[in-house]
């Protein structure tokens, strides 16, 4: 790393390095905007900062290991998508705000990347099919730990059913999974029992060509 001056002392390439990878709201800020490295006499051309940012993206996704568990497809759809990086990078800034705030438990962190996949999305098409997985497996595995009945309620971009059965293939074909924007009810029973359901909106009823029994929430 160099300056207009010379080389860059070791010492300032480790903080800064060190800076970029523990602080995420001050990476962001450099790629927004890299002529401020200038404050610290770095030449923004010489710091490869879309690297420093997909390793803290890879860094990002090893701390979140411990949600595979919970979202083994939504791991699987990254992956064939080729955006786990991207995916992880985009959330470090969010991620380190709620570890500030203490939010360091799984539930935790299941719970922040369903909140941050809803704006992540949008309404890019490929991203919706990361959010649609993402909130159905979320959602089974509160049913699966919540005590009698309980219904949730997600507008998604697909039929979870649907994509989920196609991720679970040996070779998924993503593009056959059907497009269409629906409301989903995932309902849990004071028995355990738990089903996922298509609400009808024009008719503002329940309608059963989603209605399924879902194995293993209770």
């Amino acid at each position: 790393m160099t300056t207009a001056a010379g080389p860059v002392s070791a010492e300032i390439t480790q903080s800064l390095i060190a800076a970029a990878l523990t602080d995420a709201e001050r990476l962001h800020a450099w790629l927004d905007d890299p002529a401020a490295l200038g404050h610290y006499g770095i030449d923004p051309d010489a710091v490869d900062l879309a690297s420093l940012a997909d390793f803290a993206g890879l860094s990002e996704k090893i701390r979140h290991n411990p949600c595979r568990h919970d979202l083994p497809l939504t791991f699987r759809i990254l992956r064939l998508l080729g955006i786990e990086i991207e995916f992880f990078r985009d959330y470090t800034a969010l991620s380190l705000a709620r570890r500030r705030m203490g939010l360091l438990s799984l539930e935790d962190r299941l719970d922040g990347l369903a909140l941050f996949v809803e704006g992540w999305a949008a309404a890019d098409q490929t991203r919706s099919l990361v959010r649609d997985i993402l909130l159905h497996e979320r959602t089974l595995a509160t049913l699966s730990a919540a005590d009698g009945a309980l219904a949730v309620v997600h507008e998604l971009s697909s039929d979870p059913l649907e994509l989920a059965e196609a991720l679970r293939q040996r070779d998924p074909d993503l593009a056959g999974v059907g497009r269409e924007v629906r409301s989903v009810v995932y309902e849990r029973a004071s028995d355990g029992r738990c089903r996922v359901l298509e609400i009808d909106g024009s008719l503002a009823s329940l309608r059963h060509a989603l209605d399924e029994d879902v194995t293993g929430c209770g």
